[in-house]
């Protein structure tokens, strides 16, 4: 399993505002390693 998120993959997330929740991950694969940032969506 790789340490890093995949687009598609559904992660958990834990926002201080809103509590721990499923979100699925949007960005590209070739740009979250160099981002160090995934866009996701609940």
């Amino acid at each position: 399993m790789s340490p890093l998120p995949a687009r598609g993959e559904v992660w958990w997330c834990a926002p201080p505002d809103i509590g721990r929740r499923p979100v699925v991950v949007l960005s590209r694969d070739a740009a979250i390693p160099r981002l160090r940032r995934a866009l996701v969506a609940p």
